[in-house]
C-alpha cells in the first residue's frame, strides 16, 4: 500500500496534493492514502476565522473551504489530525472523528481506524501540563486562553489509545518526550539551535506520547509541529522467543474502508515490533522536506482481509456508512459577527448512537441570535474513567452480539 505523509498543512490543500500527484505522474505509482499530521487550518467561512489560533496577520481561509463546499475533491483517500493551529470550532463538532469534507477524515481528538488491513492510531493537538488533566471547559466563543487550551491533548484522548494493541502507524503532532535521542540530536540542534534547552532539559516534546511509544510500538511514527524533518529509530528492546498473546482485530479501531475490525477470523499470534521507526516532517512551504512516500505491507493476510472486505458490506461498522459527510456551516458567512454560530453535527450523532454513548460534544442548536454554549465539566458529566468504561461495555456488546449472529449463521450452514 503506497502511503504519502505530510506535516503541516497550514491551510495548502492544493499544494500538497499537487505535489503527491506530480509525484505519481514521475513515478508511476499511485498513491492509495494521504496522512496529513495536523495544522489543516479546515476553515469553512469566515466566521470560523476568530476560532484559529493564530496571529491576526496569518489569518485566511486557505484552499479548505473549495473542499468543503464540494467546488473540489480531495483525489486520494486522505486522513487528518488537529494540530495547535486550526478551526477549533468545527474540530469540535467531531470530536470523535468524521469526515470534514468529502474524502478527508479527520481522526478526531483521538482514535483508531483500519484502512486495507492497516492500522492507524493517531491523536491531536500538542501536550501542555497545566490542561492535561482537565476536562473539556471552553465555551464559545473562545476567549484567548480558550483558543490555546482548546487543542491541549486530555489525559482521556490517551486513556482511549492505551487500551490498543500495536498499531502499524501512530499520527500525532506533537513529537513523543525523549524521541530525538534515537536520532542525530547534533544536527537537529544545528538546524535549529533554540531546541537546546528544551533536549538539555528533556522536556520537548509530550510525556504522554512517549508513554503509548514504548506501550504500542507502532511500527512506525509520523509526526509535524516543529517543522523540520527529523528521522529516529526507537528500539524496544530484546523481543521474547515465547509466543505472544492472541492477536484479535481492536474493538476500538473503526472501519474506513470497507473492512471489519471486529472480524471473528481465527487469531493470529504476533510479537510487538522491536523497533518504531519515527520520522518528523517540516511545513508544506519547505519544500522537499514536508512530503515523504512509504511503501507498507499489512500484518493481516490477504485472504483474512478479502473475509473481513466481505463481512463489511453488511455490517454497520463500516464509518462510510455511519457517517456521511454532510455541510453544517454554510460555505459563505459574511455577516459582520465575531464568532461562528454552533452547528450539531449529524456525524457525531451517529458515531454515539453506533456506539452507545450520550452525546455530550454538540450543544443543542438555538433558534434565536444567542450564542449557545460549548459542554462544560459539569453535574452530569461523566469522568474520563466513566466514559472509558461507557466505550468498553459498548465495544463488549458488539463483539458478543457478532459473535451470536456468526455462530448462528454457521449453525444452518
Amino acid at each position: 500500500m503506497k502511503i504519502a505523509v505530510e506535516g503541516c498543512s497550514h491551510g495548502e490543500l492544493d499544494v500538497i496534493y499537487r505535489d503527491i500527484l506530480e509525484n505519481e505522474r514521475e513515478t508511476g505509482e499511485q498513491v492509495d492514502l494521504v496522512l496529513l499530521c495536523g495544522d489543516i487550518q479546515a476553515l469553512r467561512n469566515e466566521a470560523d476565522l476568530p476560532s484559529l489560533a493564530v496571529p491576526d496577520k496569518y489569518k485566511r481561509l486557505g484552499d479548505f473551504p473549495s473542499y468543503y463546499s464540494g467546488e473540489k475533491t480531495a483525489p486520494i483517500l486522505t486522513l487528518v489530525i488537529g494540530g495547535n493551529h486550526e478551526a477549533s470550532n468545527y474540530m469540535w463538532e467531531l470530536y470523535y472523528g468524521g469526515w470534514i469534507a468529502s474524502n478527508i477524515y479527520y481522526m478526531g481528538s483521538s482514535g483508531c481506524v483500519e484502512v486495507n488491513g492497516l492500522v492507524i492510531a493517531a491523536v491531536s493537538g500538542i501536550y501542555k501540563s497545566r490542561d492535561y488533566m482537565c476536562g473539556r471547559f471552553e465555551r464559545q466563543p473562545y476567549s484567548m486562553s480558550d483558543l490555546r487550551s482548546m487543542y491541549h491533548t486530555r489525559v482521556f484522548d490517551i486513556t482511549k489509545l492505551g487500551m490498543l494493541s500495536s498499531p502499524d502507524i501512530f499520527l500525532s503532532h506533537d513529537w513523543p518526550n525523549g524521541v530525538e535521542q534515537h536520532g542525530d540530536v547534533q544536527a537537529l540542534v544545528r538546524q535549529k539551535p533554540f531546541f537546546r534547552d528544551e533536549i538539555s532539559s528533556t522536556t520537548l516534546g509530550s510525556p504522554p506520547l512517549q508513554t503509548l511509544l514504548y506501550e504500542l510500538r507502532p511500527r512506525f511514527w509520523f509526526s509535524a509541529h516543529l517543522h523540520v524533518r527529523f528521522a529516529a529509530r526507537v528500539m524496544h528492546g530484546q523481543i521474547s522467543s515465547a509466543p505472544g498473546p492472541a492477536h484479535v482485530p481492536n474493538p476500538e479501531a473503526l472501519d474506513l474502508d470497507d473492512l471489519d475490525d471486529e472480524s471473528e477470523t481465527e487469531a493470529v499470534n504476533k510479537i510487538p515490533p522491536s523497533k518504531t521507526e519515527f520520522l518528523a516532517l517540516s511545513k508544506c512551504t519547505s519544500r522537499g522536506d514536508y512530503l515523504h512516500d512509504a511503501d507498507l505491507r499489512s500484518r493481516v493476510a490477504k485472504e483474512e482481509l478479502a473475509l473481513a472486505t466481505q463481512w463489511a458490506e453488511e455490517d454497520a461498522l463500516n464509518i462510510r456508512k455511519v457517517q456521511i459527510f454532510e455541510q453544517t456551516a454554510p460555505r459563505q458567512d459574511m455577516s459582520p459577527k465575531k464568532s461562528a454560530d454552533i452547528y450539531r453535527n449529524p456525524q457525531t450523532d451517529a458515531f454515539c448512537q453506533l456506539i452507545g454513548i450520550p452525546n455530550r460534544i454538540n450543544a443543542q442548536p438555538q433558534k434565536t441570535h444567542e450564542h449557545a454554549t460549548m459542554p462544560m465539566n459539569g453535574h452530569d458529566t461523566c469522568s474520563p474513567e466513566d466514559e472509558v468504561a461507557r466505550i468498553r461495555l459498548a465495544a463488549s456488546v458488539r463483539k458478543r452480539k457478532r459473535a451470536q449472529r456468526l455462530t448462528g449463521e454457521r449453525s444452518h450452514d
